[in-house]
Order: structure tokens, then sequence, then C-alpha cells
């Protein structure tokens, strides 16, 4: 029999949208639990083949990793996966999957909404009308979309989806991501440069990048420098990857002209609001881009494959490990 363990209270809450059926069908237990911690982790799931999870904090350190000597995959129920050491997973043939490509079109709508709100100050006038003053900041005044160059941090899924949106809107887009070819760029209209290009051009700059070391506070207060005092950034990506404490001096500062962010370091926020987030030239939204009915139907379908592809005795796509010679072609036991 082949363990799979449901590992965090978020997936669990949810089995309803598990194709549990299927998987007992091929061959499968299932363990319900709430773990938080690296020993709830290693207590429950010592023995699993194959671990599901919800919530992006369950710690799967080199520690926890290095304990789970069945475990063949561990899925992630979204996108994100910063939580685990993927260097340590591969290097022990654990295949890291989660459910990318459920969400691009959402996500890069949102993005471009959060963008056409940020340059046309949106925020800024709504807080104007509802101070009781109905003026045009002449000083200020929104320049034309048209005239604007975007720049997009990370080409990824989304990042394309954005630039084939957004590409017959503003004059020029360019983009950096360190591991894509020219050629990808330049197959959404786009050019690569280097990222303080992207940061000193830009009037407009989308974040699309997953939270990985290099990542962490990729915006800080030296990136934030960089940009134009007209500019306006978008996090659509994760919180992390923006120094809030930083992008919160640069806008008391009047360097950047607004910030639209539906991540943050920390989710939800405490009360009370940290102060960035009631400053008028902020828009901010509750983690929500990826939503539609739409995508919640993919995410999990996405998920309930890759189980089952694993439970066959096969590879699950997507993959966030593709290049590890994984445990289940290497003979290891299934638990």
């Amino acid at each position: 029999m082949s363990h799979v363990v449901l590992a965090d209270a978020d997936v669990v809450s949810q089995t309803n949208q598990l194709d549990f059926d299927r998987w007992k069908q091929l061959g499968a237990t299932i363990t319900e639990a709430a773990c938080q911690t690296e020993d709830d982790l290693i207590e429950t799931c010592r023995k699993a083949r194959v671990i599901v999870y919800f919530g992006n904090d369950l710690p799967f350190t080199q520690r926890v990793l290095h304990e789970l000597h069945h475990c063949v995959l561990i899925q992630r129920i979204a996108v994100g996966f910063d939580s685990v050491d993927i260097d340590t997973a591969t290097q022990l043939g654990i295949m890291v999957a989660n459910c990318a490509g459920y969400c691009d079109e959402e996500v890069a709508n949102h993005a471009l909404a959060l963008l056409l709100a940020c340059h046309q100050q949106l925020g800024h006038y709504h807080h104007t009308v509802t101070t009781g003053r109905w003026q045009i900041d002449n000083e200020n005044i929104t320049p034309r979309l048209s005239e604007q160059i975007l720049g997009i941090v990370g080409l990824g899924r989304i990042g394309s989806t954005l630039a084939c949106r957004a590409g017959p809107l503003v004059q020029r887009i360019v983009v950096y991501d360190p591991y894509i070819s020219n050629a990808r760029a330049e197959g959404v209209g786009a050019e690569l440069v280097d990222l303080e290009t992207l940061l000193k051009e830009s009037d407009l700059v989308s974040l699309h990048c997953p939270l990985t070391k290099e990542t962490r506070h990729l915006i800080d207060a030296r990136a934030l420098k960089l940009m134009k005092r007209s500019a306006s950034l978008v996090n659509t990506a994760r919180g992390p990857v923006v120094d809030l404490e930083a992008l919160y001096d640069a806008l008391e500062s009047g360097h950047l002209r607004s910030v639209g962010l539906d991540v943050l370091t920390v989710e939800p926020p405490p009360q009370p609001l940290p102060e960035i987030l009631l400053l008028p030239n902020v828009i901010t939204t509750p983690h929500c881009a990826a939503s539609s009915p739409s995508s919640i139907t993919a995410k999990w379908r996405i998920g309930n494959e890759s189980v089952a592809s694993v439970l066959a005795g096969k590879r699950p796509g997507p993959l966030v490990n593709p290049q590890l010679k994984p445990r289940l072609e290497q003979g290891h036991p299934s638990g």
C-alpha cells in the first residue's frame, strides 16, 4: 500500500476536492493531519509516499526531508513552493510538484488591473474625492499609457501572459529573467535586459518571480532608488520579494508614484494595519489574484492528477525539480 498524507489543516478542510476513490483504487491509504512544525511533519509523514499540502508555511526543511525515507512526492495545491528546501529534495530524489498554470490568466489580469489603477492614480484620486477635494493634481498629471515602458520581472507563464496582454497598451516592454533566452523574450514582444536597466527605464514594474534565496528582497532600498520618481510598482508574486520597509520609505519620500500589492510579507497583515497600507497611493488586495471558479477547479485537477500519476508509478507534472532522478525510478520502497 502507498501512504498518502494530507499534511495541513488547509488541505484537510477541502477533502471534497480530492479524488480519494481514484487514489484508493491505485492502492493508497490516506491520513489526514494538521502539521505545523518540523516535528509534526517528521512524526506524521515518516512513512508517507506522497505528501499533499495547501498552505505555504509548512517547514519542509533539510532536517525534515532527511527523515522522509519513503517519500516520492511532495505536492503543493497552489503555485508557490518556497517552504520546501528544493535542493535537498532533489538530492534525495523527492519530486516536488505544484499546480503551475492553473491561474495564469487570472493573475496576469489582476496584475494588469493594478498596473492600470496605479498608472491612472486611482488610489490617489479616490482619496482626494472621499476627503472632499474635487481636483486634478496638475503637477503630477497622468501621462499617456502608450508612451510608457513596462518592466516585467520574471517571464514565466504569468509574466508571459501579462506581456501579451499589455503589449498593445504600452510603448515598450522590457523583461528581466536570468533563466530565459532572448528568443523567449522576443516571442512575447519584449526585450531582455538586466535588472538594473529594467528598474532605471521602466515607468511601470510588475513582479512575477518565485520566492527563492535569490529573490527575497530583490526589490530593496537600492533597487527602489534606481526607479524613476514617477514609476509605479505592482507585486502579485510573493510578499517577501519586496522589502516593505524600504518600499514605505520610497513612497513617503515621494520617490514612487504608486504601488499595487496583492501579496504581503505577513498575511493577513497585523492589526493595527502597517502604515504603508494606509497610504493613498497604495492599492492592496487580499492575495486574491489567482481566484476564479475555473482556476480553483483547475488547481485541484492538477493536484489530483499528480498524486494519481505517482501512485501509478509515473512522473507527475508540473515538477518544480524536473532534473532529479526520482526515488520511484530508483527502486526505493513505497511505504
